[in-house]
């Protein structure tokens, strides 16, 4: 008796194939991409973004303008509030934004001029969506 070829493996294709679609599946739930907060002297771009690095300490000379730009991880917020901190001693905040999130939105970005700043200082930004949970927190000082 012999079998014909290629019977016996169906069963062990489909459940190979079916394993690696639930490793996939786990490494995609538990392993998010992170929303992150990126900082530059010039207008910024997804593909400049995606060389930055995220976890940055950001240094600006007093009245230099710069740009805070936003991309959002796995989750889109429907609201985006960014609030700015002065962080030297104490936490007291300088500065709040919010605005509508579009569902189809990866990134937001602003500006702001070298008068927004008037001292040097440690100072602190933080993204929060509309449950007030914070999404981003980035640290930066101005000299």
């Amino acid at each position: 008796y012999t079998s014909p070829k290629g019977g016996d493996n169906k069963p062990k294709k489909y459940l190979v194939l079916g394993g690696f679609i639930l490793a996939l599946w786990f490494i995609w739930f538990f392993w998010p991409a992170k929303h992150a907060i990126f900082m530059d002297t010039n207008k910024m771009t997804p593909e400049k973004v995606s060389q930055m690095d995220p976890d940055k300490e950001y240094d600006f000379k007093s009245g230099q303008d710069f740009y805070v730009y936003y991309r959002k991880g796995w989750s889109t917020p429907k609201t985006m509030s960014l609030k700015i901190y002065r962080a030297d001693g104490g936490k007291e905040e300088i500065h709040s934004y919010v605005r509508s999130f579009k569902k189809d939105a990866e990134k937001a970005q602003t500006y702001y001029d070298e008068t927004f700043f008037e001292s040097a200082g440690k100072y602190e930004i933080e993204i929060r969506n509309e449950k007030d949970e914070v999404l981003a927190i980035k640290k930066f000082t101005i000299n």
